[in-house]
């Protein structure tokens, strides 16, 4: 990605990507430089909006990351990422004060409606919305259809299945443990 930057240093997206894999290695003060960059050469793409409400997360500021997440859905209201980021931030965010999981539901059901219940990630969400309300034999179900709909190369088929285990023993998840 930084080799996409260098060849396009205008194109929001090569900053996008960037933070994600600067996040995952727990550098979120770089993260959220490149989200402000990609937002600034990109002020209504709610992908940036996605991404640093990601690394916000990450770097545990769940206040700002709600409203990256809000913003994202209201730029773009008929795209099912926007609404599976706010449900998997709803769902599965440790702090009490900002899970949530009626409105998990609903934003989850939103992404699961607008990409036809075929989504193996919103059903993944979905279904961690499902185990947070406590309803946790609807969790399995959807959980089950989303490691079915995940082709077994995919980096996350292997936690979409543990999470089926997880369900079963009556728990919900907490992501950023």
């Amino acid at each position: 990605t930084t080799q996409v930057i260098a060849l396009e240093p205008k194109n929001s997206i090569g900053y996008e990507e960037r933070a994600h894999m600067l996040a995952k290695q727990g550098k979120t003060a770089e993260a959220l430089k490149d989200c402000d960059k990609a937002i600034a050469l990109a002020p209504r793409s709610y992908f940036a909006y996605i991404a640093r409400g990601h690394v916000r997360r990450v770097a545990k500021d769940f206040e700002k990351a709600r409203a990256d997440y809000d913003y994202a859905v209201e730029l773009a209201p008929d795209v099912h990422s926007t609404h599976n980021g706010l449900a998997w931030f709803y769902a599965t965010v440790r702090d009490t004060k900002f899970r949530n999981g009626k409105r998990a539901l609903d934003y989850a059901k939103t992404a699961c409606e607008l990409t036809d219940w075929k989504d193996a990630y919103c059903l993944d969400t979905y279904a961690a919305a499902l185990a947070e309300t406590g309803n946790f034999k609807e969790a399995i179900r959807w959980q089950e259809e989303a490691v079915r709909r995940c082709l077994t190369t995919d980096t996350h088929y292997r936690n979409l299945r543990e999470r089926v285990g997880l369900y079963k023993s009556g728990k919900a998840l907490f992501e950023d443990e």
